[in-house]
């Protein structure tokens, strides 16, 4: 089991310790971590699935650091490891999409490159970066986008238009 260094038990609320070693999370995070919580409590989440989706948050935010989708894959295998058309696309043509993470958005998430079960409704050149995975659950589609600004705003169109709100740690 990890143990708690000396200079955190005199430093931390008890329950900041909690969330820095169950979630293994930077210090910067617990704060966000928190506030999570805060909102989940308000809102009525029982306490037995915030665990759950306190787990998901951090799998998608690579552990509370980014809420914005950032596609820039780096070697082929992680590329074809992510996103199976890849898997058998000549090398050359492949690395074309290292490093670039708008084209790289704007294949895997275009509607005509998905099966019908999977479409996003992303059908307009440019929709799979505009909306790429963003929030703590990185909503990701053009169609989820609509669905989530009807949600949060009674408009479909607040995140159509400006997808970028959802990088704000309120939303």
């Amino acid at each position: 089991t990890l143990q708690s260094p000396v200079w955190a038990n005199q430093c931390l609320l008890p329950v900041q310790m909690t969330i820095f070693w169950t979630l293994r999370i930077t210090m910067s995070a617990t704060n966000t971590v928190q506030k999570l919580i805060k909102k989940m409590d308000e809102a009525g989440v029982p306490k037995e699935k915030q665990d759950i989706y306190l787990g998901q948050f951090k799998k998608e935010t690579g552990g509370f650091r980014s809420l914005t989708e950032g596609l820039r894959y780096t070697t082929l295998a992680a590329l074809r490891k992510s996103f199976s058309m890849f898997r058998n696309m000549p090398d050359a043509e492949a690395k074309t999409y290292l490093k670039n993470p708008k084209k790289l958005a704007n294949a895997v998430y275009d509607d005509a490159n998905r099966t019908a079960s999977r479409k996003l409704g992303n059908t307009e050149e440019g929709d799979g970066y505009k909306y790429r995975g963003r929030g703590y659950i990185q909503v990701t589609g053009r169609d989820n986008y609509k669905k989530l600004s009807k949600l949060l705003f009674g408009d479909e169109n607040v995140l159509l238009d400006d997808p970028d709100i959802l990088s704000n740690p309120e939303y």
